[in-house]
């Protein structure tokens, strides 16, 4: 790579090097602060979606809220029953044995 006439060196990888800024870290959008802050904002992206789609199944606010921040439920067959007319108070436990009450 050749920059102001100046033959740069390019690391094994082909990938060419990035400037530091004053503080020592990389420049541009590729720091680790902003990459924690867009997964942090896809997360919440995600989780709104599946809230909204939960409540248009008919599933109450909180209820909805609660089950979209949980990684590895399966909407899919909450909403499922949902739309065959199961309230939503049955359709947790059917899916989700594991969230079903105690006692």
């Amino acid at each position: 790579m050749i920059a102001d006439g100046i033959a740069a060196p390019v690391p094994a990888s082909g990938a060419p090097l990035r400037r530091l800024a004053p503080s020592g870290r990389t420049t541009g959008a590729h720091t680790r602060h902003s990459h924690h802050m867009r997964a942090s904002e896809r997360a919440d992206d995600v989780a709104d979606r599946r809230r909204r789609r939960l409540e248009r199944a008919g599933f109450p606010g909180p209820l909805a809220r609660r089950l979209a921040r949980e990684r590895g439920r399966d909407l899919h067959a909450l909403i499922e029953l949902a739309d065959r007319g199961c309230p939503p108070d049955l359709a947790v436990p059917i899916a989700l044995p594991a969230e079903a009450p105690a006692g």
